[in-house]
């Protein structure tokens, strides 16, 4: 199911992208060069999570068609639109194993300066791309509009969350709620309007839209944990990019902020020291890794757990709970084979209540 739904959406985003390639091309040669290294990019990884709850969710509330699915991709471009400006903000080299965008620009003409550019233009350039599948998709006016709202509002907030994100490094007194609220706006915000976006094509009650919205925030809030638990304690040949950068850049993650709370003198004096350093070494990389891994790394995963477990509570109702269980449990463990195994049991587990419940009827029991 997984897969089938990723190469679904990735189908849906080349044809979305081979559209606009075409219309660049009348432009010029360059025109249509930015426009293919933006397909390249967007097209070169990625789990596709986003536009796949919006197809979750719309079968949740009985709709098995196609419809969701061209909309379904305008927040997974937004998401990219982010990923291009993140780049540049942290100062990143890769994205899912290559060159970030600007990267590519600027060693395509070995300026920094406009290897930026390129990617703040390319940037704004998804951003609009993907209102403009909202636009494009085959759907009522009215609808449109909501979708259209969602989308711009969705963007605000995750622009106010990477604000508040950067705020948070120079903030000596970041607390675990400061941190959800950020990731809520940074993360969770476009998981919520991928739900809302499934649930206002599926044409849901404003309570089933809510129930939804809220698996999808927490859900999207687990995501973001996990991903700064990968950013620290992760493979870099796996996510794709290094695993100390946060560490670097004094990201007051959820296992910084814990182990500020908890840690013993010792090492609390450390990480007072790296967090006063003007230059963060390899070796103080590697002593900050040890003591969020002794304080923070545990309460992270638990947290992260607790999360996706409120948010199946939300939705074991659904007609497809099976899937949207183990959606939310392989944005915690993150990898494909789990993810099949978690299906794979829980529908077992369902043909055989289906089979008991009939041998138990049988024997009137």
């Amino acid at each position: 199911m997984f897969d089938e739904l990723r190469k679904r959406v990735n189908k849906e985003i080349e044809a979305f992208f081979d559209e606009e390639i075409s219309r660049a091309s009348d432009v010029g040669k360059f025109n249509k060069k930015f426009y293919e290294t933006l397909k390249e990019f967007v097209l070169r990884g990625g789990k596709r999570l986003r536009p796949i709850l919006s197809i979750l969710v719309y079968r949740a509330l009985g709709k098995e068609d196609d419809k969701v699915v061209r909309p379904a991709i305008s927040i997974e471009l937004l998401h990219n639109s982010t990923l291009i400006h993140d780049d540049i903000i942290d100062r990143d080299e890769l994205r899912r194993g290559k060159p970030t965008f600007h990267v590519i620009w600027r060693e395509e003409f070995g300026d920094e300066h406009v290897g930026m550019s390129f990617g703040i233009l390319g940037g704004d350039l998804v951003r609009a791309l993907g209102l403009k599948t909202i636009f494009s998709s085959d759907l009522d006016v009215d609808l449109k509009a909501s979708l259209s709202e969602i989308y711009d509002r969705a963007y605000i907030t995750v622009v106010d969350g990477v604000l508040k994100e950067l705020d948070m490094v120079f903030n000596p007194h970041v607390t675990e709620d400061d941190y959800m609220d950020m990731i809520y706006r940074k993360t969770a915000a476009l998981f919520e309007a991928s739900a809302a976006i499934g649930a206002k094509v599926a044409r849901a009650d404003e309570f089933e839209e809510s129930k939804y919205r809220e698996f999808a925030k927490l859900v999207g809030m687990a995501f973001q944990i996990q991903d700064d638990i990968l950013g620290s304690f992760g493979d870099p040949k796996v996510i794709g990019k290094p695993v100390d950068s946060d560490i670097r850049e004094k990201k007051r993650t959820i296992l910084l902020i814990k182990a500020l709370e908890d840690a013993e003198p010792d090492d609390l004096k450390v990480l007072y020291e790296y967090l006063k350093a003007k230059e963060v070494t390899k070796d103080m990389v590697e002593k900050v890794r040890e003591i969020l891994k002794k304080y923070g790394l545990p309460y992270a995963r638990q947290k992260a757990l607790e999360l996706v477990e409120r948010a199946k509570e939300l939705v074991a109702d659904a007609p497809n709970y099976e899937d949207l269980r183990a959606y939310a449990e392989f944005v915690v463990f993150r990898r494909k084979r789990v993810f099949v195994y978690i299906l794979k049991v829980l529908r077992m587990c369902k043909q055989w209540r289906n089979s008991r419940g009939r041998r138990l009827r049988y024997l009137n029991i």
